[in-house]
């Protein structure tokens, strides 16, 4: 090794550490330090259970993925276990709603790949996909068990690093980033620089199977926070995963007794299903918990990061790793000495978290007073419950609540919000109104009074009432079960109607019927078990990009994801029957007008009439029922492109293995009229796709005889049927009022130009009928619908940005200069791969920093092609 590249151990590959050697090798780039960066972790991240889990209940605030997304890396939906929707809060005095913070959302993760016992297969987990991301950006992960480490008795010298195994390795930086749980904090208070590991408490933890659509429907994707005043018990929470719940104890290092007497408690027992027994057998951990900060965390080329030297006070530790590590490697790339460190690492540690603990831990001393009685917090309850009625927006002791319980806020920002002297003034009356007005001891205090829509019947659905649904799509579909499934459950869902004129089988679904992550597990929980495999036609091993002279093949593997091709009439087909089973009432005609009234809905078919309390419109893009939703309501259908589709089948009906190399073509041919267009290989045929704002079959017989295009098809093949659809550009407006809602591609909103419409869709359809079911039929009910889909919302003016370069590139032939960039560019790759297959947000990859690797070369190129420096001719 070269003196002028310094060896650096990272011990530990939780959070801490991965997030440190991302950050070592940002500042590297940026300060011309050359890191050579090794990471020992003995965890098996791929191994259910405890081997390869870090004991956290993974919840991720927004403002750690906005981070991440600051140092080009993405939170994939894979590692995504459940989207928070908001935090249901149980106290002595009752119990209450509190919405995620809108400027920041919070996603429920494993850290491991999954409890023991509960799923078939490892999930990936949060941990495993973070030091993934460490390694693709220059680590080595050592799958070492460090037992000690030997500072240089020179003080010059490397330090000596010794594994269980009996090797040994040496380093000339060693970071601690092995947290409080480890056997490595006894290594590191004995080496003599004066380290103390943190003060710890335990806390408990337990993972409870649970049904996904009972978490959906009945834990409403919150997370459960229990504060009952229990005597060694701050507080319980419930976090929704994918197929269990994560239930956490935190307090005065709860006992396995105390978590046994919480499971059964009636406070718990009535967020489980009816009838529900804690399991013989589950997986649960008890992790220590840093309660203070560590002493002497650095020495000369040593130092100390994550919760093994600070972090916040009992909340947000993952967080907190991600900032103590980024303070570690800024001041690693300018120096290592220990006045150095003690000078540019320990003070911005310090002024974060150290004093704003102190905070925390007077703010949940005043909570545990508080908390014990229920006259307090049914004052307290009464207005927090007036505040989320209100449409100001100030609510302070909402967010006073949420940062308590969250971590949204600092805690001295809580503290003050909370004795300032308008909120204690409210707090005041309220308590005098309580004390002395209307409610006895012990008596929870009721709701507000419902708002004035609810008197007029546009209050949660119910079983008297009836929701007719147009459209048999997975939007309509996914909605229609949902409904009915509550129904047939628990006797508290509506009569649901579904109108579709459609045989699936006979008629043809314009679609290109790709399925990614995570739509096999939205599939799953519409059909409310597993999927049938044989709907699956092929896994799509990548992607290649076609100009004019070159072509690029953007592994899946490689890149982050391999979705899977399937026949959309198959899709619709299986999704329409089991709606039946649930009891969905399919009228198999076409619907030709809608009524919606005040006090009710008039769908009219082609045989008959179905009257309603509401109606959802998920009639893709059909021009009639479009026409007719913007005439009796504020809708107003989105911009369009036009596709064309055909089939051709290149060897019969039987499965051709390896048909395309299982790869999805995509070309940006220049031809008039055409934007893209796409081969895509299922079982046994290939699916040709055109789009374009007005598409003609001869544009489509054109396409087929472009030379790069038909190398890839047989010789003079046989096409069966054109078939003509469309999708949409960009949301639509006025896609809900009183009584009506437009959801899946009517309502626009899906990723634009690249897919996912399948994954939008059933997830659509399922919150459309979560939102009547808790909400109501109301405008300002049925608007959560549009509010869950936000980030498409705020991803669209990046997609038509992304939609003019690619024109621009179509107009002067310039795919190939970007994809000869592309081979000497992995971020360049990664970012056309994004691009075509749509696994994560346009905005991620316009923003990204790393694409100020590449621009400049591709530019070049750019440049070269077009004043024909390379032979070819100006457009």
């Amino acid at each position: 090794m070269s003196d002028d590249v310094q060896r650096i151990a990272i011990l530990g590959g939780g959070p801490a550490g991965a997030f440190c050697a991302i950050w070592l090798a940002r500042f590297a780039a940026e300060s011309g330090v050359r890191f050579d960066v090794t990471i020992y972790d003995y965890k098996d991240f791929e191994k259910p259970g405890p081997a390869g889990c870090n004991m956290c209940a993974g919840l991720i605030p927004g403002s750690l993925v906005a981070g991440l997304l600051s140092l080009g890396v993405e939170l994939p939906e894979r590692v995504i276990q459940r989207r928070i929707e908001g935090y249901h809060l149980h106290v002595r005095g009752g119990a209450v709603d509190l919405p995620a913070p809108a400027e920041s959302p919070v996603y429920a993760t494993f850290r491991g790949p999954g409890p023991l016992g509960m799923y078939p297969a490892a999930q990936e987990g949060f941990d495993w996909w973070l030091l993934s991301e460490a390694e693709r950006r220059g680590a080595t992960h050592l799958s070492k068990f460090v037992t000690e480490v030997r500072r240089p008795e020179n003080g010059t010298g490397p330090f000596a690093i010794t594994c269980r195994d009996g090797s040994r390795d040496e380093a000339d930086v060693v970071i601690g980033a092995f947290g409080v749980n480890s056997n490595l904090v006894r290594v590191f208070e004995d080496l003599g620089f004066g380290y103390r590991a943190p003060r710890t408490v335990r806390a408990r933890q337990a993972e409870i199977p649970l049904d996904p659509e009972f978490i959906s429907r009945v834990l409403r994707n919150r997370v459960v926070i229990l504060a009952m005043g229990r005597p060694g018990l701050r507080f319980a929470a419930i976090t929704p995963k994918r197929q269990h719940a994560t239930v956490t104890l935190i307090g005065d290092n709860p006992s396995q007794e105390l978590l046994r007497e919480v499971l059964d408690s009636p406070e718990i027992r009535r967020h489980f299903p009816k009838g529900w027994e804690p399991p013989e057998r589950y997986c649960a951990c008890t992790p220590r918990m840093p309660v203070s900060a560590a002493v002497n965390p650095v020495a000369d080329r040593l130092l100390v990061i994550g919760d093994a030297n600070i972090s916040r006070y009992v909340k947000n530790g993952i967080e907190s790793s991600f900032h103590t590590a980024m303070w570690a490697a800024q001041a690693i790339a300018s120096g290592t000495t220990r006045e150095h460190l003690r000078r540019h690492y320990v003070p911005p540690c310090h002024q974060a978290y150290l004093r704003d603990n102190a905070y925390g831990r007077a703010l949940f001393r005043a909570h545990d007073v508080v908390s014990r009685s229920a006259l307090i917090t049914r004052t307290h309850l009464s207005v927090v419950r007036e505040e989320q009625d209100s449409d100001a927006p100030d609510k302070p002791l909402s967010r006073v609540l949420l940062g308590l319980f969250i971590g949204s806020i600092p805690y001295r920002t809580a503290v003050r919000t909370a004795f300032g002297p308008r909120l204690q003034w409210r707090l005041l009356k309220a308590l005098a109104q309580t004390a002395f007005g209307h409610l006895p001891p012990g008596v929870e205090a009721p709701h507000a009074a419902p708002p004035a829509s609810y008197r007029a019947g546009l209050g949660p659905v119910g079983e008297a009432q009836t929701v007719v649904v147009i459209g048999g799509g997975p939007a309509g579909t996914s909605c229609a079960i949902a409904l009915a499934r509550a129904r047939r459950e628990n006797g508290g869902g509506p009569r649901v109607v579904l109108v579709e004129a459609k045989r699936f089988g006979e008629h043809h679904n314009q679609c290109a019927g790709v399925l990614s992550a995570p739509g096999p597990e939205l599939l799953s929980l519409a059909l409310g078990g597993a999927v049938p495999e044989t709907i699956y036609q092929r896994r799509i091993a990548g992607y290649v990009l076609h100009g004019s002279a070159r072509a690029l093949r953007l592994d899946g593997e490689e890149l982050g994801e391999t979705p899977l091709a399937l026949r959309r009439v198959e899709l619709d087909a299986l999704l329409l029957e089991q709606a039946k089973r649930e009891g969905v009432e399919v009228v198999p005609a076409r619907a030709t007008d809608v009524e919606v009234g005040r006090d009710g809905v008039v769908v009219y078919t082609e045989s008959n009439c179905v009257r309603g309390d509401a109606v959802v419109g998920a009639f893709a893009l059909d021009q009639t029922m479009a026409h007719v939703f913007a005439r009796q309501t504020d809708y107003r259908p989105p911009a369009a492109l036009e596709t064309l589709t055909c089939k051709i089948h290149p060897a019969g009906l039987d499965h051709i293995p390896g048909l395309l190399d299982d790869c999805i073509h995509v070309f940006l041919p220049r031809l008039g009229g055409i934007e893209f267009g796409a081969l895509i290989p299922k079982g046994n045929h290939i699916t040709v796709l055109i789009a374009g704002a007005r598409l003609q079959s001869s544009d489509l017989d054109a396409f087929l005889t472009l030379a790069q295009v038909a190398r890839l098809l047989p010789r003079q093949p046989e096409v069966e049927g054109y078939y003509k659809g469309a999708f949409p550009l960009g949301p639509a407006r006025g896609i809900c009022g009183d009584r009506y809602v437009v959801i899946g591609d009517a309502a626009g909103l899906v990723r634009p130009f690249k897919g996912k419409g399948i994954n939008c869709a059933l997830e659509s359809g399922r919150r459309c009928a979560e939102i009547m079911l808790e909400r109501g039929l109301s405008a300002e009910a049925l608007a959560g619908v549009a509010q869950g889909q936000g980030q498409l919302l705020r991803d669209a003016g990046y997609g038509r940005l992304v939609r003019r370069l690619v024109m621009l590139t179509e107009r002067f032939d310039l795919l190939d200069p970007f994809l000869v960039a592309a081979d000497r560019s992995a971020p360049l790759r990664q970012a056309l791969f994004d691009c075509v297959s749509g696994r994560t947000t346009y905005r991620d990859v316009v923003l990204r920093p790393s694409n100020l690797t590449w621009l400049m070369p591709a530019a070049k190129h750019c440049l070269v092609r077009m004043i024909g420096l390379d032979g070819s001719r100006r457009p």
